[in-house]
């Protein structure tokens, strides 16, 4: 097929998951990604999206392993963007390593993604400083460092890092009404489990 075709197929595909989508998704982004291997004058910004786009593809068609090699060719990529901006580099190697972290995590290898995650955390948390725009990043952040403190068991992390998480989502949505009540709502039930399992059945229940 055409390289242009599927270039057109894949513009129109959703990047969320999507059940009846995701393996064609994953199939032609394979295929496009074979395809600009050869590619003579592709540059590294080029490379970097195709990179994180590619491993997304593959993540949702449940190809972690492939997703993972993504994620570490994304993060290399951005790591060594020396010629950046400060500004523009932090925020890329903060989010292909949130990438990282999360693909480690999917693969169960939490012990490394532990470290690999707290990193992201830290970046975006000084993104943050000087720019609102990277909250809602640094709070996903959080959820997903949270997730893989509870996975290891380290249950008083976990519920720092969600309380976190949902004092962010909470001032995300006062900001912006109406928005980040999905995942307010699943930090607070995350939140209320970890209570309960460490025993607080009364402050869970708040």
């Amino acid at each position: 097929i055409d390289p242009d075709v599927l270039e057109a197929i894949n513009d129109v595909l959703p990047t969320e998951r999507n059940l009846d989508l995701d393996v064609a998704a994953a199939a032609i982004s394979t295929a496009l990604s074979n395809h600009r291997k050869a590619a003579p004058d592709i540059t590294t910004e080029q490379e970097l999206i195709h990179a994180i786009h590619h491993g997304t593809r593959l993540s949702n068609a449940g190809q972690r392993q492939k997703a993972l090699v993504e994620a570490k060719k994304a993060f290399t990529i951005a790591r060594g963007r020396v010629g950046d901006a400060t500004d523009a580099r932090s925020v890329a190697v903060a989010m292909t390593q949130a990438d990282l972290g999360v693909c480690l995590a999917e693969l169960n290898r939490y012990e490394e993604a532990l470290p690999v995650l707290e990193e992201a955390c830290d970046l975006y948390r000084r993104l943050t400083e000087d720019n609102s725009d990277h909250l809602s990043a640094y709070a996903l952040s959080l959820t997903n460092l949270g997730a893989c403190l509870t996975a290891l068991r380290k249950s008083e992390n976990a519920i720092i890092s969600t309380k976190k998480a949902i004092a962010l989502y909470r001032q995300l949505g006062r900001a912006n009404p109406g928005t980040y009540q999905s995942e307010l709502a699943a930090s607070l039930t995350n939140l209320a489990a970890l209570l309960s399992d460490l025993g607080y059945h009364g402050e869970a229940l708040v």
